[in-house]
């Protein structure tokens, strides 16, 4: 329902909406082992690379295959003049916005639902926490004076940071300032005591920032008619 936020608190309220919406709905990620008792149609696990902020993190990068090191450090000296910026008003929309921008042509069409993440940040943001598990929504940006030139958008829940998406001005990308956000950003997770940083996936670039942290699930949901076909047609 447009304007409305209702995310699933309990498993039965997860498995009976999308059987009544009469659409197939694909979640594609980021649903726990619970995901399997969902009667989902579909359910498969991903690998996501997980982040130890209570160790040495970078000795991971410099070993991987790619040698991460070179790259961080190579954006480290690029952007040393550039400021750093915390929970920095605006830096949520502007975060955003360019990661809509970023990704407009991606075949997956994740940019699809901008206004609908953008409302639900914007409610984790406005609430209070009354609990140490409840929500919390965190951005980094870094700025070259006013302008902002990369933005990280992360979500809190008590020691645990769970990376949302990284953007970035394409005019800085020669000082490698995506690069350079997402190290700050582990850097001051790391100073504020926080535990892990999950960074939502498994693979390519992740697999270079972080060891493999354990599995995440996709589901699909399918109403008898679509589900009907689906057996006939493959």
């Amino acid at each position: 329902l447009s304007g409305f936020i209702a995310p699933a608190r309990h498993t039965k309220a997860l498995r009976d909406t999308p059987r009544s919406a009469g659409r197939e709905i694909i979640i594609a990620a980021g649903l726990d082992s619970a995901a399997e008792k969902l009667g989902a149609d579909v359910v498969y696990s991903y690998d996501v690379n997980v982040v130890d902020l209570a160790s040495d993190y970078e000795a991971h990068w410099r070993r991987g295959k790619r040698k991460q090191m070179a790259p961080v450090e190579k954006a480290r000296r690029k952007c040393k003049e550039f400021e750093v910026v915390i929970d920095g008003a605006g830096d949520l929309e502007w975060g955003l916005l360019a990661w809509r921008d970023m990704w407009a042509d991606d075949a997956e069409g994740e940019v699809c639902a901008y206004p609908d993440r953008l409302r639900f940040w914007n409610a984790i943001r406005s609430q209070s926490p009354t609990h140490e598990n409840d929500l919390r929504l965190h951005t980094l940006s870094v700025r070259d004076g006013s302008r902002v030139t990369a933005c990280v958008i992360f979500v809190r829940q008590n020691k645990n940071l769970f990376w949302q998406c990284t953007s970035r001005d394409a005019e800085y990308n020669r000082f490698g300032v995506g690069t350079y956000a997402l190290d700050a950003a582990l850097q001051w997770a790391q100073r504020q005591g926080f535990h892990t940083a999950d960074l939502a996936g498994g693979g390519g670039f992740k697999a270079e920032w972080a060891p493999h942290g354990g599995q995440r699930y996709g589901a699909i949901f399918r109403p008898g008619p679509i589900r009907f076909f689906r057996k006939f047609n493959g």
